[in-house]
């Protein structure tokens, strides 16, 4: 978690304890504190920072996962697809996502590139 230097051992476990709870109460019984007290917390804008810090770093490390599993998911939606034992509908599903997340990689590298070459606009605007 990049932003607990401030937070005391009981507010970092809380944090540790909301990226895992089904909510705010259980998170205050995992941490061990009173529920009231995470709702204080909750509302003071160095918790809300290190705990939106950790969130990140949770879905980074779930990104890097994913992508690790990525190629693996491939082959089995191509294999799917390609196996003229399955069901048609079955072959059929499988190269609709093909397809889908395919278009839906290229719709977000595109606005990537776009946000990209906006950034460097504003930074050359602002640098004169």
């Amino acid at each position: 978690m990049a932003e607990t230097g401030r937070l005391s051992p009981k507010q970092q476990n809380a944090i540790a304890a909301l990226l895992i709870a089904r909510d705010v109460r259980a998170a205050a019984k995992t941490a061990k504190i009173g529920e009231r007290t995470l709702h204080r917390w909750l509302a003071e804008p160095s918790f809300q920072a290190a705990l939106q810090a950790a969130e990140r770093d949770a879905l980074h490390l779930g990104v890097r996962r994913l992508t690790g599993a990525m190629q693996h998911a491939i082959d089995t939606l191509l294999v799917v697809m390609a196996n003229k034992e399955n069901a048609a509908s079955t072959r059929v599903r499988a190269a609709d996502v093909v397809l889908s997340r395919l278009m839906h990689l290229k719709e977000l590298a595109e606005l990537q590139a776009r946000v990209t070459h906006l950034e460097e606009i504003v930074a050359a605007e602002t640098n004169r």
